[in-house]
């Protein structure tokens, strides 16, 4: 459901969230391949709606607290031309620094 462009950006939008929710700070291989292809594969007019933004929390809910083990999706998603790829840099780099006490880089 998630890379199916199909579906309405809500539906997949819901279900990265859900898939993000499911496996909080796990660091799941197949979830963080499902999420940066939909990223990286939908069109800008898919991208541009408000909804998209949860494949970005979802990545970030997946490394929730795991600090610099983050770093390789970090350089991915600066690859990514849709501001939708900052907007999920920023997520990601915030979601897996918290817990850590480095009040700084939050």
């Amino acid at each position: 459901m998630i890379n199916d462009e199909n579906l309405p950006v809500e539906v997949s939008a819901t279900a990265a969230l859900s898939l993000g929710l499911n496996f909080v700070g796990s660091k799941d291989e197949d979830s963080i391949n499902i999420l940066l292809s939909s990223i990286m594969a939908f069109g800008p007019e898919t991208l541009k709606k408000d909804m998209a933004r949860f494949y970005g929390v979802a990545l970030g809910l997946l490394f929730l607290g795991e600090g610099s083990e983050s770093e390789t999706l970090i350089e991915t998603l600066e690859s990514v031309e849709h501001p939708i790829g900052v907007y999920s840099k920023i997520v990601v780099e915030t979601c897996s620094q918290i817990g850590r006490g480095n009040v700084l880089k939050i």
